[in-house]
């Protein structure tokens, strides 16, 4: 019965603030990853998650479309419904496939790019929001309660996603914003790839780039000193120096990470069933380099359209 009970909360028609169930574990922090589509949300997810009290789920917007329902497989290689991780939060959740099926197509319509704007004036259908606040509060909780973690750290990317957690874990959310070079997205942007974020035209990839910049500019004027930004150059060229950056912002010990990357000592990828490719490998090592900082783009329009979009980059603060 208290599984139908909580189940029933999710339903459409029958959300209601004073019907939720209490829950003895408290809310833990989420350390939200912003960015654009391949600016190295999931490699700095896995540098993070790699230090003792933090637990990095990937781009948990999906869970609900990719594990819940189509049980892809999860980074550790067992299909979400067998993953020691998802399969235990779906029961302590106690949602249905219906449950499932109704939260991701309110997750997807929530979250979208070309809803930002409503996101942004704090409108939109206001059962909807609570819907979805419930939803990420017993997500998060379920996650740490089951990895035992203070930290949780959500590589989702979306700006319209960081303003909405904002409101659903108020004081319990920092955002990390990571932007990359326009010259080096437009390169990544150009490879094919028939898997996750689909080949992007010079053009194409522009004008996403312009409108998911102005995007992250705004949240982290709203946001204020909980948004915190780092570029992917930085990154790869000189991590140490990044994540004690991050440290000393977010009041984090990192040190576990640093160390790792100083060793040369592959990192554990987790348990990440929407991301970056990588996640596949299991492992994964992290090697500086200055490789991205000379990276150019792949044809005369790129070329071109490159230092204009990077000008902006740099007018926005990034």
């Amino acid at each position: 019965m208290a599984a139908q009970a909580q189940q029933s909360r999710y339903h459409a028609n029958h959300v209601q603030t004073t019907d939720r169930v209490p829950s003895e574990q408290p809310l833990p922090e989420v350390l939200y990853i912003m960015g654009t589509g391949r600016s190295g949300t999931t490699i700095l997810e896995i540098l993070l998650a790699n230090n003792p009290g933090f637990a990095g789920v990937g781009e948990v917007k999906h869970i609900f479309r990719d594990g819940f329902i189509a049980d892809h497989v999860c980074s550790c290689g067992k299909p979400t419904s067998g993953c020691e991780l998802w399969s235990e939060v779906l029961r302590r959740t106690a949602w249905s496939r219906q449950d499932c099926a109704r939260l991701g197509d309110t997750v997807q319509d929530l979250e979208s790019h070309q809803h930002f704007p409503l996101i942004w004036a704090n409108l939109g259908a206001k059962q909807a929001r609570e819907q979805y606040s419930l939803a990420a509060r017993d997500l998060f909780r379920s996650v740490a309660a089951v990895r035992q973690c203070r930290v949780v750290v959500d590589s989702s990317k979306f700006a319209g996603r960081a303003l909405l957690l904002s409101q659903a874990l108020p004081e319990r959310i920092k955002v990390l914003c990571i932007t990359r070079s326009a010259a080096g997205l437009l390169k990544a942007f150009a490879k094919k790839n028939e898997g996750e974020q689909r080949p992007k035209g010079a053009l194409a990839a522009s004008a996403y780039y312009l409108y998911v910049l102005l995007c992250m500019r705004l949240v982290k004027w709203r946001l204020k000193e909980r948004c915190f930004s780092i570029r992917f150059e930085d990154l790869n060229s000189n991590p140490d120096a990044v994540l004690a950056a991050v440290e000393s912002w977010g009041g984090y010990s990192l040190g576990v990470a640093r160390a790792r990357i100083a060793a040369s000592e592959a990192f554990d990828v987790g348990h990440i069933v929407t991301g970056n490719r990588l996640r596949k490998k299991g492992k994964v090592n992290f090697e500086p380099s200055t490789s991205a900082l000379r990276r150019k783009a792949d044809n005369v329009l790129a070329e071109i359209l490159a230092p204009i979009l990077e000008t902006y980059r740099r007018v926005l603060g990034f």
